[in-house]
C-alpha cells in the first residue's frame, strides 16, 4: 500500500480494478480486459513515464 499522502502508481491501480475481490469494492463490477487491452495499458504507462 502507498503512504496515505501519495497516489498509487498506474499499473498497481490497473491491477486492483482487475482483482476478483478488490475490483468489486463499493458495489462496482470488476474490470475484465478484452483482447490486447492489458498490453495497451502497459504501453500507455511506458508513454506516460
Amino acid at each position: 500500500m502507498p503512504p496515505p499522502d501519495k497516489l498509487d502508481n498506474y499499473l498497481n491501480l490497473y491491477k486492483k480494478v482487475k482483482h476478483k475481490d478488490l475490483g468489486c469494492l463499493g458495489g462496482n463490477k470488476r474490470f475484465a480486459p478484452n483482447g490486447a487491452e492489458g498490453g495497451d495499458i502497459k504501453r500507455l504507462n511506458s508513454l506516460r513515464n
